[in-house]
């Protein structure tokens, strides 16, 4: 270690950690360097000053707020500071090494000063150089008990209990352009190039502008965002490049959870959903958003996809090693997203002139078929003067607003299938046939028992439920004939008695046949109950069925959507009852069906996992999973549901339910959502 008047200053990292602390002792103690006299100290150098300069600015990456990942099945948001950084801590070094104008090369001249603060930034004042370029270095020292990531730093000493480590950031500025400067992961990045390009013969400014757009195109960036010293304020676009370049620098998998996070929990859901939560949640939710996109951006340029141009809109890539199985990407806008190339499509409105609500709707005229649809879910509810009185009185307590979407402004209401369709309850009848061929009548208190809901402070009603449930159980629920249960009951201990008390579970089963066999009698039969919609749309025309729908609108059939499902799976290529998947991006296709978020809920101490933030949001719900009413009696609904937990273009599959629901009226689990078609 030489003392201050010398030209240059030496570190041994290689050395013992006593060499290392004496050094930094020594340094300090010459110094004397504090953050309210922001002096430091001249370590020497070669010749004439030119220049008195000063230099500010802060060290450490400063990232956007982004998703935080909390489990596999859910989303969290943290609606914290405008960002989130990892600044240099009090006690790293800063040295300013003077650089000759020429060569780039260090001229010996080089200042030195040590935060005293937690916020990275640092100030030098006054000092004099030949040359206004400069390189600037950070070291920033961590013990390995208190930064368990920091493995892959320069080890400078290691004990039984710990290892200390040092983190590098550098910086090249001409300080006759910047006085304010970043020193992050991305300048850092950017010397080394810096360095072989004015080597190779090109000026400063020319090897910086190429330098930037290299390490920009490696994540599958084209543009420029400004100077990577340039000080970054929070919403800057190259906060976000930060955040990306240390994902994978530190945690290689974070990006693809990240991802599966996002296209599980939050892709494609009602944006009312975020917004609903306040101005600061939303602002998390766009930046989540943004990040998303630089790392399919990053992905894209990583599969050899090469840039998204204007030329190459429409085109879609799948990117294929990931966790959970491929997903789809688009060039749109000339940006690589997820998503689908876009179909021709027209999008319009219509007015329910029965409440007053206007509705987007969607055209598509492909391959010669026309059909027009809603492109919301239909939320018409009996409540509304304009409803005549039997769409009222079949309405009532077979419709509803499904999950958190209280007043039914997310997606729509969800329907019964016998309320979508107008069909009062005495308009059809339950039944069952049995082996005999007997058609059995189930009573109306037993349909009433199972489907009806009592007040919540009704005893009187809950009571008689009670009653009326235990009475149709007792008369239509299999039961056993002829038995004589205590005959049973007195055999099978008798018998139970003999056995191995070291084998007891061994003997059981024989003497329960024995006696069963002996004392058992026979059960009556399971019935096979049947709601009556077959025979009830047998006299009806199901093509053309108004239902719940305004004027001019029906309830699509089965046929109805296969139609449509075959137009997408020409544009798309794909087997048609697998291409439901592009119906939900809205931007692509204009139909914009929504995953379904069954929960939002923000907790102050939500006991997730010892990592858990306060104020947090988590998102859990449906996802992959709607149900629409058909007018087919036989196939009251279909189902689009993911095969797969990830997004690739084929495995959304459209299922048909012929369940004849005991529980006919609307719930959360027993009803679906309506999309009208154009008459």
């Amino acid at each position: 270690m030489k003392n201050k008047t010398q030209n240059t200053l030496v570190y041994d990292f290689i050395g013992t950690a006593f060499c290392l602390v004496m050094a930094l002792a020594l340094i300090l103690m010459f110094s004397g360097c504090s953050e309210d006299s922001k002096s430091v100290i001249s370590l020497g150098g070669a010749g004439e000053e030119t220049g008195i300069y000063a230099l500010s600015g802060q060290i450490g990456d400063i990232i956007p707020k982004t998703l935080s990942i909390k489990a596999s099945n859910s989303a969290s948001v943290h609606p914290n500071s405008t960002s989130q950084t990892s600044l240099a801590k009090s006690g790293t070094i800063i040295t300013v090494y003077e650089l000759d104008s020429l060569t780039f090369n260090k001229t010996g001249k080089s200042y030195i000063d040590t935060l005293e603060n937690n916020d990275g930034r640092f100030e030098f004042n006054d000092f004099s150089l030949h040359s206004p370029y400069v390189l600037i270095e950070t070291q920033e020292f961590f013990d390995s008990t208190e930064c368990p990531t920091c493995t892959d730093w320069d080890s400078i000493a290691t004990t039984d209990s710990s290892t200390k480590y040092i983190h590098i950031l550098k910086a090249i500025v001409n300080l006759d352009e910047i006085k304010k400067i970043s020193i992050n992961t991305l300048t850092n990045m950017k010397v080394p190039l810096l360095q072989q390009y004015i080597a190779d013969g090109m000026s400063f400014t020319e090897a910086n502008k190429k330098a930037e757009r290299e390490i920009l195109k490696d994540f599958g960036i084209y543009g420029r965002f400004g100077q990577f010293e340039m000080l970054p304020e929070g919403d800057s676009e190259l906060t976000y490049v930060i955040k990306l370049s240390r994902d994978l620098h530190t945690y290689t998998d974070y990006l693809n959870i990240n991802l599966e996070n996002y296209i599980r929990t939050m892709l494609f859901i009602p944006t009312s959903v975020i917004t609903a939560q306040g101005t600061n949640v939303e602002t998390i939710f766009e930046n989540t958003k943004k990040m998303v996109d630089y790392e399919i951006g990053y992905l894209a340029q990583k599969t050899g996809f090469g840039q998204c141009t204007e030329s190459r809109e429409g085109e879609m890539k799948s990117i294929n090693e990931f966790n959970d199985g491929p997903f789809t990407i688009v060039c749109r806008s000339e940006k690589w997203t997820i998503g689908f190339k876009t179909v021709k499509h027209t999008i319009g409105s219509v007015t329910d002139n029965r409440d007053g609500k206007t509705y987007k709707t969607v055209t598509y005229n492909l391959d010669g078929i026309s059909q027009t649809w809603m492109a919301e879910n239909l939320s018409f509810d009996a409540t509304s003067p304009n409803a005549d009185s039997t769409l009222k009185a079949n309405l009532k307590d077979h419709s509803l607003c499904i999950f958190n979407d209280q007043n039914c402004e997310m997606y729509g209401r969800s329907y019964s299938w016998t309320g979508a369709m107008n069909i009062g309850e005495s308009d059809v009848t339950i039944y069952s046939v049995n082996s005999a061929g007997d058609t059995i009548f189930l009573e109306q208190k037993c349909f009433d028992a199972e489907t009806k809901e009592c007040p919540e402070d009704d005893l009187s009603c809950m009571d008689q439920q009670t009653k009326d449930q235990e009475y149709c159980y007792s008369k239509y629920l299999p039961k056993r004939v002829g038995a004589n249960d205590s005959a049973i009951e007195e055999c099978f201990n008798s018998m139970l008695a003999e056995c191995d008390n070291y084998n007891v579970d061994e003997c059981e089963v024989n003497p329960k046949q024995v006696c069963d066999s002996l004392y058992g009698g026979t059960w009556t039969e399971n019935l096979d109950w049947s709601l009556g919609y077959k025979e009830y749309m047998s006299q009806k025309d199901a093509n053309n069925y108004q239902g719940v729908c305004p004027d001019g609108w029906r309830i699509p059939t089965l046929n109805d959507w296969k139609t449509l499902l075959q137009m997408m799976g020409k544009q798309y290529d794909v087997d048609n009852e697998k291409a439901g998947i592009v119906l939900y991006d809205e931007y692509a296709t204009g139909f914009g069906i929504k995953n379904v978020v069954t929960e939002v809920r923000v907790d102050d101490d939500f006991p997730f996992d010892e990592y858990s933030n306060p104020n947090t949001i988590y998102l859990s719900g449906k996802y992959w999973f709607n149900t629409f009413i058909i007018a087919d009696a036989s196939i009251p609904t279909i189902t689009f549901l993911n095969a797969k937990q990830i997004l690739p273009i084929d495995k959304i599959e459209m299922s048909y339910y012929e369940d004849q629901w005991y529980t006919a009226r609307a719930s959360n689990y027993y009803s679906a959502n309506v999309r009208c078609i154009k008459n």
